[in-house]
């Protein structure tokens, strides 16, 4: 929930705030805890301020912000990136736990960290990103979020795990993209999820986890045996610098769909045997 204030106004109820909280957390013997009631961000040419009252929060051992309950009633929730000027990059235990109005969740490049039971049983969840900036999904996160359609975790460059019962019960997931920087998928992470197809890369971790648990799944040619840019949303395939037969082109690349073929991208590839081209691919341009 946002709320435009009027500058002058703005300021002075986030110091009314400030000092009730303070009186809050001194009267509950409360730590480096403070309501996220309202922070005042940089006044646009109205001279007006944006103020969010949504949250709770703490600050951690990392020196950062660990989100820690949520008050909004808006089901398309955007978490902050940054609060009092650090970083959120933990979404705690049980925050939305059980919220059944969230359908979409915004979730920052800051966030490393996606706690026990954060967002289970949030039955209004339709589809997820995840960004390459978190490292470790716990267990239990989205365990129950049976109106789950489709998973994405963007590609971080390091390694990624995925705990136990993470997505568990999520009834209607149907298409989890999972990147090779996913090095740990533990027990029962998709139990439960019957129509579920994984989308990896061909030798990746992900790959040899459906193979061991029967999952179904099209593993693709490493991304990195391809050149792409990205516009509007989409990615364009320029050329294929791998030396694979069979190319099997992803369907998605860094969280975005693999849209177009551009011109000559497998112009003079004499080696190539078979090319696999997903269904989220609407153009491919000449000479390729």
């Amino acid at each position: 929930m946002k709320k435009y204030l009027k500058k002058t106004a703005a300021v002075l109820l986030a110091g009314a705030m400030l000092c009730s909280t303070a009186a809050f957390a001194e009267g509950a013997g409360a730590v480096g805890r403070e309501l996220f009631s309202l922070a005042v961000s940089a006044a646009d040419d109205n001279g007006e301020a944006e103020g969010y009252v949504d949250f709770d929060y703490e600050e951690n051992d990392e020196g950062g912000v660990t989100i820690t309950s949520y008050y909004g009633e808006s089901g398309f929730v955007v978490i902050p990136s940054d609060i009092n000027g650090k970083h959120v990059n933990r979404i705690g235990n049980w925050v939305f736990n059980g919220n059944p109005d969230i359908i979409s969740v915004e979730i920052p490049e800051t966030v490393t960290n996606i706690g026990i039971y954060a967002f289970a049983d949030c039955t209004g969840l339709q589809n997820l990103t995840i960004p390459g900036s978190v490292s470790i999904i716990s267990s239990n996160a989205f365990k129950g979020c049976t109106s789950l359609l489709s998973v994405t975790i963007f590609d971080s460059g390091a390694s990624t795990c995925i705990c136990g019962n993470a997505f568990k019960g999520c009834t209607k997931l149907a298409k989890a993209n999972i990147p090779a920087s996913v090095t740990g998928i533990e027990w029962q992470v998709f139990e439960g999820c019957p129509n579920l197809t994984i989308y990896c890369e061909e030798g990746s971790y992900a790959e040899t986890y459906a193979k061991e648990n029967n999952i179904a799944f099209v593993a693709s040619t490493p991304v990195s045996s391809f050149d792409y840019n990205s516009d509007n949303g989409g990615i364009t395939i320029t050329g294929f610098t791998g030396s694979e037969t069979d190319v099997v082109i992803p369907s998605v690349i860094n969280g975005q769909p693999v849209t177009h073929i551009g011109d000559s991208a497998f112009y003079g590839c004499t080696g190539l045997t078979s090319i696999t081209i997903p269904d989220s691919v609407t153009s491919i341009d000449y000479y390729t």
